[in-house]
């Protein structure tokens, strides 16, 4: 899940634009991408620390990764896992009867039938955990700190 975290958009004071725009050409160089994969590693951290957990098993937790790169002249982040269970575990799903197959090991795990588990999801879905995007509200101010800090160094001209 990418999700934009700041846009700045200013009237007025000419220096401030100018440092701004500084932030932009630094961006374009790499030079702000160290505080950008502190900011991923901080929230990826706290989304393993908050994702479901199957004891004996965690692959939903040790496949969140990060990532820092560009799309066009803007830097980006991105938190994310490759399981393809994931995005049903963060968003949910409707009403649904799934494989009991997928759902035996888990079910024998947790002192329950498959079959109650296939009828709990057909009845009322998947209920979303939301775990990503609790991970980013509960480090937004750690982040915004992270931004504020690369634009004080840029307008005290330390980059």
């Amino acid at each position: 899940m990418t999700i934009p975290i700041v846009s700045i958009e200013l009237l007025g004071d000419q220096t401030l634009v100018e440092k701004l725009e500084r932030l932009k050409e630094l961006q374009k160089q790499g030079r702000t991408k160290e505080a950008w994969e502190r900011m991923v590693e901080l929230v990826g951290a706290t989304a393993r620390e908050k994702a479901p957990y199957w004891e004996g098993h965690g692959e939903l937790r040790s496949s969140i990764d990060e990532e820092v790169g560009t799309i066009g002249d803007d830097i980006a982040g991105t938190v994310f896992s490759d399981r393809f269970y994931a995005p049903f575990q963060e968003r949910g799903t409707e009403p649904y009867f799934p494989n009991l197959d997928n759902l035996e090991d888990w079910a024998v795990d947790h002192g329950v039938s498959a079959w109650t588990v296939a009828l709990a999801i057909a009845t009322r879905g998947i209920i979303p955990l939301r775990f990503f995007e609790k991970s980013l509200l509960q480090e937004e101010n750690a982040v915004i700190d992270l931004v504020g800090e690369v634009i004080a160094k840029i307008m005290e001209a330390k980059y």
